[in-house]
């Protein structure tokens, strides 16, 4: 479980830095692969967000 862990958290950063290193694309490709990026970053977030909540809520990661 925890090599899954450490490979979702590599992947993360480095879709986070890549969506950092270039803000504004040049081209219409540049653009959509800037909307693909920063919807896997809010997935992300949103998930980390939802499973926080659920082990508030119900006490345990399951």
């Amino acid at each position: 479980m925890w090599q899954v862990m450490a490979a979702n958290h590599l992947l993360y950063w480095v879709v986070a830095l890549e969506v950092l290193r270039s803000p504004r694309p040049a081209n219409q490709a540049g653009w959509a692969r800037q909307v693909v990026l920063l919807s896997a970053v809010a997935l992300s977030f949103m998930s980390g967000l939802y499973y926080m909540y659920a082990i508030a809520t119900t006490g345990t990661y399951h």
